[in-house]
């Protein structure tokens, strides 16, 4: 629950009723929460949004967004445990810290040359892909 909400009234004077005040701080908690990729939780961002002070869990931003990463690739590694060719999981994950990093599908192929191994690296890359980005598929 909100405690501090300083800047309720202020809302509901801009927007001219309660209702329109809610909807706003509603929308901007939301699209706070979202652009810190739920880092902070809504409950947070709608504290955030009518009291103006910043969450400790945004100055964590970054520690918790590298521990995620970090979270994705060990289950991709785990998952490739049982794999032998070597360059195939070297290339697996590069593919995944790509396409992690610019957030689309790309594959590396690292000294992998004949379009057998290459179609297992593309595989096992969407796979993956598909697991990091839909956890609660799997």
């Amino acid at each position: 629950m909100v405690h501090e909400n300083q800047n309720l009234d202020y809302f509901i004077q801009k927007y001219g009723s309660r209702y329109s005040a809610t909807v706003f701080v509603a929308k901007e908690a939301r699209r706070l929460a979202e652009k810190y990729d739920n880092v902070i939780t809504h409950a947070e961002a709608l504290s955030w949004v009518l009291s103006n002070k910043t969450p400790e869990s945004v100055k964590q931003y970054n520690k918790v967004k590298e521990k995620r990463s970090q979270k994705d690739l060990q289950y991709a590694n785990y998952y490739l445990s049982s794999i032998q060719d070597e360059d195939v999981k070297a290339s697996v994950v590069e593919s995944l810290k790509l396409t992690k990093k610019v957030g689309h599908l790309i594959y590396q192929y690292k000294n992998v040359y004949d379009k057998y191994r290459q179609s297992r690296i593309r595989i096992l890359t969407n796979k993956l892909w598909d697991e990091m980005r839909n956890p609660e598929n799997t």
